[in-house]
């Protein structure tokens, strides 16, 4: 009966090992690692940004915020360069 006990137990730690990696691994796969801040503009507005997860999706905002900060001041430079 302990055998059994013990079995189940590594059975289940080992579950939980292999969930937990694969949690993780997913986690850290971003695709808009590598993009610049045009692309992932694009990828802000396109259909695969909605198949993102809510972790991805949080993590994604977060880097692309100073992309649209960036941008946002650089058109605010444009318009105030512009002759009346």
């Amino acid at each position: 009966m302990n055998n059994i006990i013990i079995a189940v137990s590594i059975a289940g730690i080992a579950g939980i090992a292999i969930a937990v990696s694969m949690t993780v691994g997913f986690s850290t796969n971003n695709p808009w690692d590598g993009m610049t801040c045009e692309e992932m503009m694009n990828l802000a507005m396109s259909p695969e940004h909605r198949t993102f997860t809510e972790q991805q999706h949080m993590k994604f905002h977060m880097v692309l915020q100073p992309c649209i900060e960036t941008n946002t001041m650089s058109n605010m430079t444009d318009m105030n360069n512009m002759n009346p």
